[in-house]
């Protein structure tokens, strides 16, 4: 004899009300009880028939409109509990009884049945849908700021290792003392801005969450905060260290996530196919915020988007060896701190005069003495900074201290940079470069709005023989304030934007405003002679010059000596004095102009002589459709002693 309801087990109904006029079937073992029913009884002597189905009243089985007790000979059984209108509300296979007692017990929600409001769902135990998430407080983890709940996090990740799913965090704080291993295809999700996962006093880990051990393909990262605790742990930058380590694992994404405090990099990418960087707050980072370096370029795909960043020490965003990056509608704030003089020798920095250091944190740059650059290995005072190795010394000169380049692309190609906030820093804005032997190729920069800047504020830059930075578009960008860092950083860096080296080719710069409030800066500069810059409709405020380097001018020999003085170089007009000597010119001199910013349309030269201190003289164009050259003949004999004004369009 087996008893089926003990005592007067209660029924709900799809509303969450107790069931009325509900229907009870039960039948054989692993067989649908509505149509394989077996015998039951209203007595444990089985004397007394129950005819089914078992009507019930407010959640119970009735017997003449009172609970009652239902038994059956069968050693198991199955049970499906039905509305009046036939939906299934509850159903077990295989039951040995059904009691209050055996359902508070460990595997009590085996015995509850569960259906989903709608069409077409289907009835299985409440033990299958609570399993569908895991918590990390079934494996026993607290999250009251104290107990070190890292293993029991871990096996809540574990437990999804052949299937994946989600694990979830109440509100709380949980300690790590040891790095946490993704499987693939598993989400952490959390409450956003309630759940803080946060690495133990002196636990110095150098990974926190690693995507690499257990190739976590499709792990998912959502709505927690991820707290270093850089204040309680070994701040040594030559140790590398990451909140996240995402290396050899592809289709990760990173979203609506905090990561502060970290004695390192927030998010470090090696050969990881399509991460997915978005609606993060990183702040508060040694090194970088985001850093996808793969081993050899591929075509990796990275989306770093709508994120905000705030004091990051190193590179805000760096990229090596990419392919088809999006960097988009990111807020990104870093420090600097500039008029100050310093002194350097060894590894030690000492502060002469101006701000101190304070603010300034391991990982930032000194920049001093006209552009020299060392990293900042500790703070020791505000007073005294220790340096990586041994720079070159200086005595109390110039200098700034701050963030890296803030976005820093090299060897990538087909980058789009878009609609980024960027501010601050010690060096450059936006850099886009390429060392030796490497290439980088088709970067749109557009959109951007880049302010006070203690550098260029958007650069490409060639290093070392057989690089080449390739297709550059700069576009609709808003540029105020660059170059701030003064006599601490070279002169050629102080603009709004700039291009240096030979191999920086096929650059079109249109329709950017760059003005200068309160910094003493020049608009464009073109530093390397060869290099040819196509530019249209962009607007210079307040700049010292608004192109410098844009063109150089030769003067044939029959000039005798003459000099080129006040050149003004505009994207489609150059205009420029010659002063010549007492030695009159020959006749019929000519002109070459060498032009580094031509008009975005094709070029059409032509010059014209527009005032002079003798006979204004017709000019003729000899070579018109040269790419980066232009040669005007004088039609006449210049006068000695005289000085020409000279004005050509392209």
């Amino acid at each position: 004899m087996t008893e089926i309801v003990s005592p007067f087990a209660q029924f709900f109904g799809t509303n969450g009300a107790p069931l009325n006029n509900g229907n009870i079937y039960i039948g054989t073992a692993y067989l649908d009880a509505q149509t394989n029913a077996i015998p039951v009884y209203w007595d444990d002597a089985l004397t007394i028939p129950a005819l089914q189905p078992i009507r019930t009243l407010n959640g119970y089985a009735v017997r003449s409109g009172a609970p009652a007790r239902i038994f059956c000979n069968a050693a198991n059984f199955s049970m499906t509990v039905q509305t009046s209108t036939g939906r299934t509300v509850w159903a077990v296979q295989d039951a040995t009884s059904v009691n209050i007692p055996s359902i508070s017990g460990p595997d009590g929600s085996s015995q509850v049945g569960f259906i989903q409001a709608g069409a077409g769902a289907e009835a299985r135990t409440a033990q299958a849908k609570m399993r569908d998430i895991v918590s990390v407080k079934d494996y026993g983890a607290t999250g009251d700021g104290v107990t070190n709940d890292a293993a029991a996090i871990q096996s809540a990740i574990d437990s999804l290792s052949l299937t994946g799913g989600f694990v979830c965090f109440n509100p709380g704080t949980y300690i790590i003392s040891t790095k946490i291993n993704l499987r693939p295809n598993v989400t952490l999700i959390a409450p956003r801005g309630s759940v803080v996962i946060k690495q133990a006093a002196a636990a110095n880990l150098t990974i926190l969450f690693d995507l690499s051990t257990y190739g976590a393909t499709g792990a998912c990262f959502d709505g927690l905060i991820i707290d270093g605790n850089r204040s309680n742990n070994n701040n040594n930058i030559a140790v590398q260290r990451h909140a996240f380590w995402l290396y050899d694992t592809n289709d990760v994404s990173i979203e609506n996530c905090e990561i502060k405090e970290v004695a390192g990099t927030a998010v470090t990418g090696r050969n990881c196919l399509n991460p997915v960087i978005r609606k993060n707050y990183i702040h508060d980072c040694l090194g970088y915020g985001i850093g996808i370096a793969p081993a050899a370029f591929m075509n990796n795909r990275p989306i770093i988007e709508n994120n905000c960043f705030s004091f990051i020490s190193w590179h805000t965003i760096g990229l090596i060896n990419c392919y088809h990056t999006g960097i988009k509608n990111n807020k990104i704030e870093t420090f600097k701190v500039v008029g100050q003089t310093v002194t350097v020798s060894g590894s030690t920095a000492t502060w002469v005069s101006g701000p101190n250091f304070n603010g300034v944190r391991p990982g930032n740059f000194l920049i001093y003495d006209s552009g020299r650059e060392a990293l900042i290995m500790s703070v020791d005072s505000p007073t005294q900074l220790t340096l990586q190795g041994a720079p070159v010394g200086a005595v109390a000169v110039a200098a700034a201290c701050g963030a890296a380049d803030i976005v820093n692309v090299q060897a990538s190609s087909s980058t789009l940079i878009d609609g980024n906030w960027i501010s601050g820093g010690a060096v450059g804005g936006i850099v886009v470069w390429a060392d030796t032997s490497q290439t980088t190729a088709s970067t749109l920069i557009q959109g951007n709005h880049l302010e006070g800047i203690g550098g260029a504020a958007i650069n490409l830059q060639q290093y070392g023989a057989g690089s080449f930075v390739l297709e550059t578009q700069i576009t609709n960008n808003l540029i105020t304030d660059a170059g701030l860092d003064g006599a601490a950083i070279l002169a050629d860096y102080r603009n709004g934007i700039n291009m240096v080296g030979t191999g920086v080719i096929t650059t079109t710069v249109s329709g950017n405003t760059v003005r200068a409030y309160s910094a003493s800066m020049d608009g464009m500069n073109i530093i390397t002679a060869g290099v040819e810059v196509r530019a249209a409709n962009n607007f210079f405020q307040g700049m010292l010059t608004n192109i410098v380097n844009g063109a150089s001018i030769a003067l044939s020999a029959g000039w005798n000596g003459s000099t080129v003085s006040n050149t003004i170089v505009t994207e489609d007009t150059i205009s420029f004095l010659v002063t010549t000597t007492a030695t009159p010119p020959a006749a019929s001199p000519t002109i070459t102009l060498t032009h580094r910013v031509l008009p975005m349309r094709a070029k059409t030269p032509s010059c014209q002589m527009v005032t002079t201190s003798a006979t204004v003289l017709q000019m003729l164009t000899q070579f018109p459709d040269g790419a980066n050259t232009s040669t005007f003949i004088v039609s006449g004999t210049p006068a000695a002693s005289a000085t020409y004004r000279f004005v050509v369009r392209l």
